[in-house]
C-alpha cells in the first residue's frame, strides 16, 4: 500500500515538474493589473498577432515572439513607430498555472538574462478569461 502511495505521487510530483508550456496554452484573451492597479487586457491570436488594452488605450495588433515552453519565457513584442521603424517590448512571461502568468515588461529595453520578481520592472498578473 505504502508502495503504490509513493508511486503515485512521485508520478504526479514528475508530471508538474516537467508540464511544459506551449504557444497554444498562451492563445486567448487574459485580463489584470500590475502592483499598482494599472488595468490591461491581453488577447494572445493563434498567429504572431497579440492585441493590448491598457487603461483606456486600445493600441493596434503587434506581432510577437516567444520562446515557450521555457518558464519564465522570454517574449518579445514588436510595433511599428511613427516614424516607420519598429519598437520591441522586451520582457518575461511566467505560467504560475494554466490560468495565470506574470509578464513582466522593460520599457528601457535592455531585459536582464533571468526573471527577478524583485526588479523595479513592472509585473502584471494576468489571469485568463473564458
Amino acid at each position: 500500500m505504502k508502495r503504490s502511495l509513493f508511486a503515485s505521487l512521485l508520478v504526479l510530483f514528475s508530471i508538474a515538474a516537467f508540464a511544459q508550456h506551449t504557444k497554444k496554452d498562451l492563445v486567448g484573451k487574459w485580463e489584470g493589473a500590475d502592483s499598482e492597479n494599472v488595468k490591461a487586457s491581453v488577447n494572445f491570436l493563434d498567429t504572431n498577432k497579440v492585441t493590448v488594452f491598457i487603461t483606456g488605450h486600445d493600441f493596434p495588433p503587434y506581432t510577437y515572439t516567444v520562446d515557450l515552453p521555457k518558464n519564465p519565457a522570454k517574449i518579445d513584442i514588436a510595433m511599428l513607430t511613427p516614424d516607420g521603424g519598429q519598437a520591441v517590448l522586451k520582457g518575461f512571461l511566467v505560467f504560475d498555472d494554466d490560468n495565470t502568468i506574470r509578464w513582466q515588461i522593460f520599457p528601457g529595453g535592455d531585459r536582464p538574462e533571468a526573471f527577478d520578481p524583485n526588479s523595479d520592472a513592472p509585473i502584471i498578473t494576468l489571469r485568463r478569461i473564458k
